[in-house]
């Protein structure tokens, strides 16, 4: 008797872990569908969402989850009542993240599995897998639209602009955040053997992941500097008329204003700084830190070697390094470096 109860147990356990991972099986296509799907066709443009995203995010980073009887996630307001109101970005681990729609979806996909884990805790290390795999989708295709440029086809931009660019690398540095919660989520609940299977693929995502981040904000960097290139490639030419531009006034004063170049060159990084607001502090540092040097360096070493001319020129040269400068240290960049560009402004007489 008992061996045929625990014939009849092993075959119903083995029933029920069979229709779990093929459960599991339907639930992965379809998260895997439904993200694929909000990649392409994403605009890439960061806008306000459900506040029970920012409840889902909260839940994953919490060290010790709470779950319902049906192995979902108790969040800390009533559902019914939160998912009507909307807020402008998401708060993890202190950082305000203002996300994409495909990240939206990311967000929602990724819990629906991890719930799944604890209601199945046998087939932990599938969801695990299952996981990756999300990560690196998004990963690997925001790469493809953006950097690619792969989204002019998919999704019908224009063009790649720099707040498309400002946008998919916050969305990077979101799941890079995400990454280790999700891994310590999970792992808790792995054998060891598993544990020293799948702590690779952790390290190796997350470096995948920092890689495309710097790929991003390299682009922008570059952006600017083919910008500020072409402003200076007109620098010599425009200079030589500088002279003839300006009359001295009767009482011998002259109001010198800023030029054609150095309003252009302002007017460009006002409006990248404008685009790139909503980005995290660390981010606007590492990028307009980059800015800064390149544009003190090279704007400073193209004055230098400019013909000089006469008194009008010099006003006029002035007007134009002060103005640039100023503009320079108004960016949101805390230990930047303009000495240089000072000295130089301090050696027009």
């Amino acid at each position: 008797e008992r061996s045929r109860g625990g014939s009849r147990y092993n075959v119903v356990r083995n029933v029920l872990n069979s229709q779990s991972k093929s459960y599991l099986d339907v639930l992965h296509k379809y998260c895997k569908t439904k993200l694929v799907s909000a990649l392409q066709h994403d605009q890439w443009k960061v806008s306000p969402v459900s506040r029970h995203i920012q409840d889902l995010v909260g839940w994953l980073s919490e060290t010790t989850t709470s779950f319902g009887e049906d192995g979902s996630p108790v969040l800390a307001q009533t559902e019914t009542r939160r998912k009507s109101d909307v807020i402008e970005c998401v708060v993890l681990e202190g950082g305000k993240f203002h996300l994409v729609p495909s990240l939206v979806v990311f967000v929602q996909t990724v819990s629906d599995l991890i719930s799944y884990s604890h209601k199945v805790p046998q087939l932990t290390t599938e969801v695990t897998h299952r996981l990756i795999e999300l990560f690196k989708i998004y990963n690997a295709l925001s790469c493809s639209l953006i950097l690619g440029a792969g989204a002019m086809d998919k999704a019908g931009l224009k063009s790649i602009s720099a707040k498309h660019l400002a946008a998919t690398a916050q969305a990077i540095s979101f799941i890079k955040r995400v990454l280790p919660l999700v891994k310590a989520n999970l792992m808790s609940k792995l054998v060891p053997l598993h544990k020293n299977i799948l702590a690779p693929q952790f390290r190796s995502l997350g470096k995948d992941l920092g890689e495309h981040h710097g790929r991003l904000e390299a682009k922008l960097v570059k952006i600017m500097q083919d910008r500020l290139s072409a402003n200076l490639g007109v620098l010599a030419s425009m200079s030589k008329t500088w002279d003839e531009q300006w009359s001295t006034a009767e009482d011998g004063s002259v109001e010198y204003k800023p030029s054609q170049f150095a309003r252009a060159v302002s007017k460009q990084l006002d409006v990248l700084k404008s685009a790139l607001s909503f980005l995290l502090e660390e981010e606007l540092e590492s990028i307009f830190g980059q800015i800064c040097e390149i544009y003190t360096a090279n704007i400073t070493s193209h004055f230098k070697d400019l013909e000089p001319g006469g008194d009008h020129w010099r006003g006029q040269l002035r007007a134009d390094a002060s103005a640039i400068l100023e503009t320079l240290n108004d960016l949101p960049v805390v230990e930047k470096d303009t000495s240089v560009l000072e000295s130089f402004v301090a050696t027009i007489v």
